[in-house]
C-alpha cells in the first residue's frame, strides 16, 4: 500500500475489527472547554421536541346584550306622545298641539302646560342586560302616579316600543295605546294631520 494512511483511518479500521472479536472499544472524551460536535437534528426530532401550543381557555359564555330604546316624549297632564328621537323640531310643536287637544277630550277643561323631554334606555351598553320593561315603568310611575294616561304612540316607534309598553301597563290598558300612523310626515301633509286628529277623537 502506497504512503501512509492517516491515524484516523487506521484507528477506525482497529476499532472495527476489536469490535468483529468482540471486544469493547473506548474513546477519550474530548477534554473540557472543547465544544463536541453538533449533531444534527432530523426534521421529525426537531418538530417532536418544538413547543406544543397551549389550547386556549374555553371563554366564559358572555352576558346578554341589552334591548336598547330610546324616544321622545311630550306630555300633558292625561296623555303622552311618544316618537322617534330622529323627529324634526317641528314634530314637537306638532305634538304638543295635539296634546292639549288630547288634554281636554280626557278631562274636558281646559289643557295644563306640556312637558318634554327624552328617555333612553341603557346609557351605557357595556354595563346593563336584559330589556327596558322596568325603565319604561319607572318613567311611567314618575310622570304619571295616579293613572294610566293615554298613549299616542308615533307609527316609526311602534314596533320598538308596544311590546315592552304592554307589560308595563295594567290589564284593560290596551285600549288607551293609539297609534299615530305617520306621525313624522304630517308635520307637512294636512291629509295625514287630519287623519290623526280623527284618531285622537277616541280619547274619553
Amino acid at each position: 500500500m502506497a504512503g501512509k494512511e492517516k491515524p484516523q483511518i487506521l484507528d477506525l479500521r482497529r476499532s472495527k475489527m476489536l469490535a468483529a472479536m468482540g471486544v469493547q472499544v473506548w474513546h477519550l472524551r474530548p477534554a473540557t472547554g472543547e465544544a463536541e460536535p453538533a449533531v444534527a437534528e432530523s426534521p421529525r426530532t426537531a418538530v417532536a421536541k418544538a413547543p406544543q401550543p397551549v389550547p386556549p381557555e374555553p371563554e366564559s359564555p358572555g352576558l346578554a346584550s341589552p334591548v336598547p330604546l330610546e324616544f321622545l316624549w311630550a306630555k300633558g297632564s292625561a296623555s303622552i306622545l311618544l316618537f322617534s328621537p330622529l323627529a324634526s323640531a317641528a314634530s314637537m310643536t306638532q305634538a304638543k298641539d295635539m296634546l292639549r287637544y288630547a288634554d281636554w277630550r280626557a278631562q274636558h277643561s281646559a289643557p295644563s302646560p306640556t312637558k318634554s323631554g327624552e328617555f333612553k334606555w341603557p346609557q351605557l351598553l357595556d354595563t346593563t342586560t336584559g330589556t327596558p320593561v322596568r325603565a319604561l315603568a319607572v318613567f311611567i310611575e314618575k310622570h304619571f302616579p295616579d293613572g294610566t294616561p293615554w298613549f299616542l304612540v308615533a307609527q316609526d316607534l311602534a314596533d320598538d316600543l308596544l311590546p315592552w309598553l304592554r307589560e308595563c301597563l295594567p290589564d284593560g290598558s290596551e285600549e288607551k295605546i293609539l297609534i299615530l300612523q305617520r306621525f313624522s310626515e304630517s308635520v307637512t301633509d294636512a291629509v295625514l294631520k287630519k287623519q290623526i286628529w280623527q284618531i285622537l277623537q277616541q280619547i274619553h
